[in-house]
């Protein structure tokens, strides 16, 4: 039997609650948690080594529906193209400093114009570059990488698959299904995020090859979102 290489809006529905909807849930209920307490972003976006093991076996257990899901679809797996080639670094490191730079210049902005979507001066965390890398942990880079394949594998490698009549729109939904699962840091902290993911969809116009997308978010898990400008100081 034929194999499918496309997906239809029944497909991406279900797919994005397999992948995200508890994290919608639950990035939504931490939003407006942040509202009542009259806060703009959580004092610290930093998880614990609990929190990663957490994240790893739910993103794992996720992978396993959506697998299943796709088999009873009858979904051709090998239309995924995880290719590894001589572009391959170049690209990821082409992705971080594209991404990383829109995002950042986005972000210096977004916060000239809407300053009220972030915390006072006074009451802002900065980590210098010691501090940011005594966070780091086994966990945190083990997370990291699941997190890009996780995320990109939904975005970059499942959801421009969709028949292309729909194609617009499954666009505009895949940076609204980005916004609202990275709400939990705030909207000047989802927004970021959904830019870099502009960014990447872009990109995956030139290229469909995933791993550099998924490298390149795995970078973004560890250092930060943007350039990580503070490793200067």
């Amino acid at each position: 039997m034929l194999k499918r290489k496309s997906l239809n809006w029944v497909d991406v529905i279900v797919l994005t609650i397999i992948f995200f909807g508890m994290a919608i849930y639950s990035s939504t209920i931490h939003f407006f948690t942040l509202s009542e307490a009259n806060q703009v972003a959580p004092p610290d976006l930093n998880f614990g080594s609990s929190q990663n093991w957490s994240g790893i076996a739910m993103e794992l257990g996720a992978l396993c529906v959506a697998w299943l899901y796709l088999q009873y679809r009858q979904f051709d797996f090998k239309i995924l193209n995880f290719n590894v080639n001589k572009w391959t670094l170049p690209k990821i490191v082409l992705y971080i400093l594209l991404a990383g730079s829109v995002a950042t210049a986005y972000e210096i902005m977004q916060q000239a114009v809407l300053p009220h979507w972030y915390p006072p001066a006074d009451e802002s965390t900065h980590y210098s570059a010691t501090e940011h890398m005594s966070q780091w942990s086994i966990s945190l880079f083990l997370f990291a990488l699941l997190n890009g394949f996780y995320e990109e594998l939904f975005f970059i490698g499942l959801l421009v698959l969709i028949e292309k009549k729909h194609f617009p729109w499954v666009i505009l939904f895949s940076l609204m299904v980005r916004f609202a699962f990275h709400t939990y840091q705030g909207l000047a902290g989802a927004m970021v995020i959904t830019t870099l993911g502009m960014v990447f969809l872009l990109l995956r116009w030139k290229s469909d090859e995933l791993l550099p997308f998924m490298l390149a978010h795995s970078f973004f898990d560890v250092f930060g979102l943007g350039l990580p400008l503070y490793l200067l100081e």
